[in-house]
This record gives structure tokens, C-alpha cells and sequence, in this order.
């Protein structure tokens, strides 16, 4: 059985989680049966959705902005676009691209039409774009030893509310994700459970 994490939004990598048994013992056990191949896949993916979902709402409560800015419910947001779809072949797991992006890192360029990447600076701008406070904000630059710096200003003020970049490298981190250990642990227990029901050990 297979079961692969799928990057939602066009993002080109993905990452495979590999779960494999002896498949002609197993299928001597079922006595001629015949193994539930679509089934299993669903449990697998479901459980895994489970384990990721539980993950990021671990995330909701510690992983909390460093700006002390009122939270967002962002990872409350990315748990809820986990989804589990399964075929005869494969168990596939969709998880929303930013989770994804946190977790494998990569560089991020300002989307279709954009020029820069606005970055919140303050308590005041986290959550919000820059289209939103647009109307209070003043643009700024500056070359310091032939470096350019830009910025959205808060009108009237010095007040940084957002950096502007064309550009930023996100680096990875595994703690986005639970572990591979962690989704084996519960896809075992799953796919044990299901067995058993049908008289069959694992």
C-alpha cells in the first residue's frame, strides 16, 4: 500500500509516504478473500489526515506569532484544508501549500502582477495585507552602502508596517509535520484494527 502527500495549489514537489507488508502471505491469510485494497487505502488516508490534522492544531497553540498580535486561527485555518481521497492504488493525503512551504522551505516570489512581497512588520499590520491598510500607508526607500531597502510607512509616521522584498528563502522545518514514525504508529494501528475485524493478524 502507498500513501503520498500531495501538494495542493500547483507546487511541484511532493513527498511519499512508502507502507509495504508481504503481500502474498497476507493475501494467503485472507483466504482467498481477496484483499480489500480500496478500503485499506481510505483508512490510511484518513488516518494520516487525522495524525497531520491533530499536528496542526498542536501548532494553533504553541506556534504562536512573535509580534504578540491577536492570532489569526492560521494553523486553526490549514488544519481544515487536510483532506483524505483514496483509489484502488494509492492513498493520497492533500495538504494546504503553506503548511507544505513551511515545512520543505524554498524561495517565495511575489505572485502574478506583483512586484513585491509585503511583510508585516508590527503588531498592527500582522494579519493584514497591504492592500488592506493601503490607504494609511506611505511608501519609503532606502540605498544604505548600495543596498536598497523598501518599506510601507504608516502615514504621518517612521512606523514600519510592512518590509517589502522581491524575494525571501524560506528555510525548512520539521516540526510543521509530525514525524514518519508518528504516521506509521497510527496507519499500523489502523490497518491492524481493520484486519483484526476481518480475522485476520497483521
Amino acid at each position: 500500500m502507498r500513501g503520498i502527500f500531495v501538494w495542493m495549489e500547483g507546487m511541484a514537489l511532493t513527498a511519499s509516504l512508502d507502507i509495504k507488508d508481504n503481500a502474498t502471505a497476507l493475501l494467503r491469510r485472507l483466504g482467498g478473500r481477496g484483499f480489500p485494497r480500496a478500503e485499506m487505502h481510505q483508512r490510511v488516508a484518513e488516518s494520516t489526515a487525522r495524525v497531520i490534522q491533530d499536528h496542526l492544531w498542536g501548532l494553533a497553540a504553541t506556534n504562536r506569532n512573535k509580534m504578540g498580535a491577536p492570532t489569526s486561527n492560521f494553523w486553526v485555518g490549514q488544519a481544515a484544508g487536510v483532506f483524505a481521497y483514496a483509489t484502488d492504488e494509492e492513498a493520497l493525503v492533500g495538504v494546504p501549500a503553506p503548511t507544505m512551504q513551511r515545512r520543505f522551505g524554498g524561495e517565495i516570489k511575489p505572485g502574478p502582477g506583483k512586484s513585491w512581497l509585503a511583510i508585516p512588520a508590527s503588531r498592527e499590520s500582522y494579519g493584514k495585507t497591504a492592500k488592506e491598510m493601503f490607504a494609511d500607508l506611505r511608501f519609503a526607500g532606502w540605498n544604505i552602502s548600495g543596498q536598497y531597502f523598501a518599506a510601507f510607512l504608516k502615514k504621518g509616521t517612521n512606523r514600519v508596517m510592512f518590509w517589502l522584498r522581491k524575494r525571501v528563502v524560506q528555510e525548512a522545518d520539521e516540526s510543521i509535520l509530525p514525524t514518519d514514525t508518528e504516521i506509521m504508529a497510527a496507519n499500523t494501528l489502523e490497518i491492524g484494527q481493520a484486519l483484526a475485524r476481518m480475522g485476520v493478524a497483521l
